[in-house]
């Protein structure tokens, strides 16, 4: 019996536990598609490009991350200027720098030049993450000096945790923030450098 036959063979008995109209109507299919009027390939064809069409408008309903954007930040007593951009990881849980470059690490790993004024000697550990709110699609986080307790506030796109570290500017008379976050495939590093006014 040939590959065929046993395929139709093995349709016609799953017919026979149908109850009797579905049974009709599957034998009078079978007969029809083992008679070559359907390629049952085109079947599953259909079915793939189906199935593509649905991940292509379901990647396309996704919001992308945005592009590179700019940071301003708002502050009695500081200037507040930086950069944001999209990294290629699934989720951040800490930041660090090494080998001169801020790394953060998570499920996948981004590696990125420091800004050109950050001097990597010279941590400053003096600010504080102190409170989140969200703002339309975004969220506006505050950071707060623990010496002085003088604050900023940015605004930042996406979900997760913010893992940050700072460093000194190379005059020394400013702190250069770095920082991280992001969950569900869409994450973010970015600094902001804190001056003096």
């Amino acid at each position: 019996m040939g590959s065929g036959a046993a395929a139709l063979g093995v349709l016609r008995v799953r017919a026979a536990m149908a109850d009797r109209a579905d049974q009709e109507g599957l034998e009078r299919r079978l007969d029809w598609t083992s008679a070559g009027c359907v390629d049952l390939s085109l079947r599953v064809d259909m079915k793939r490009s189906v199935l593509v069409l649905f991940v292509a408008a379901a990647a396309a309903c996704s919001p992308a991350p945005p592009a590179p954007a700019d940071i301003t930040g708002t502050a009695a007593k500081y200037t507040v200027t930086g950069r944001l951009e999209p990294i290629d990881m699934n989720r951040v849980d800490s930041v660090a720098v090494e080998d001169g470059k801020f790394v953060a690490h998570g499920v996948g790993i981004a590696k990125k030049d420091l800004p050109a004024d950050a001097d990597a000697t010279k941590p400053s550990g003096h600010w504080s993450l102190t409170t989140e709110t969200a703002k339309g699609k975004n969220r506006l986080i505050t950071f707060t000096q623990d010496e002085t307790l003088d604050e900023f506030q940015i605004e930042i796109p996406g979900d997760g945790d913010v893992h940050y570290g700072t460093l000194k500017n190379k005059a020394g008379n400013a702190d250069v923030m770095l920082m991280a976050w992001g969950a569900d495939n869409r994450c973010y590093w970015g600094y902001v450098t804190i001056t003096p006014k």
